[in-house]
This record gives structure tokens, C-alpha cells and sequence, in this order.
């Protein structure tokens, strides 16, 4: 996460747009705060770290619920191309 925070801090924030400003600002303030709860032992429960926990599968996050997670939240069907490339993808599942 530091290394993270170093990448952050690479980027010249003046140079940024209004939305790169926000989008920097939100991703250091995240980042500072994970470092910081990680130096108290509370890494596990921190919600953006509970992806990198030492168990697989919880009742949360894991390996069950990421790719219908993805297929349901992140994959955008807009037009019939994008359309085409989900059913290939379900397609793809047993």
C-alpha cells in the first residue's frame, strides 16, 4: 500500500483536472488510511482490504461471488457488440 501511495504522490496534483483532483484526493485518502489501520493490527477489518485475506471463500468476498460479481456489476452491456461479448462470456461458465 505505501508503494501505492508512493505511485500517488508522482503525479503533479496542480496539473490535474477538477475530476483527477477528486479521484487523487479520494485514492490518498483511502490509501493513507489503510496504512494506517494496518500499523494497528485492524488490517482484517478494513472493508477494502478484506479482498486479501489469507481465506479464499467467506460469506463476503471470494472466489464463489467474483465473476458473477463482475458479470452482474461491472460488465456493461451497451450496444449489441458489448451484448455479443456477455453471452460469449456466460457461455463460457458450467
Amino acid at each position: 500500500m505505501q508503494h501505492s501511495l508512493d505511485v500517488l504522490h508522482q503525479y503533479k496534483r496542480g496539473n490535474l483536472t477538477a475530476q483527477e483532483k477528486l479521484t487523487y484526493d479520494i485514492l490518498e485518502y483511502d490509501l493513507q488510511h489503510l496504512i494506517e489501520d494496518a500499523s494497528f493490527g485492524s488490517y482484517l477489518n478494513s472493508f477494502w482490504l478484506s479482498y486479501f485475506t489469507p481465506y479464499p471463500v467467506n460469506q463476503v468476498f471470494g472466489l464463489q461471488s467474483c465473476l458473477i460479481d463482475f458479470m452482474v456489476n461491472i460488465h456493461r452491456v451497451v450496444d449489441k457488440k458489448s451484448a455479443q461479448h456477455y453471452v460469449a462470456r456466460l457461455s463460457q461458465w458450467d
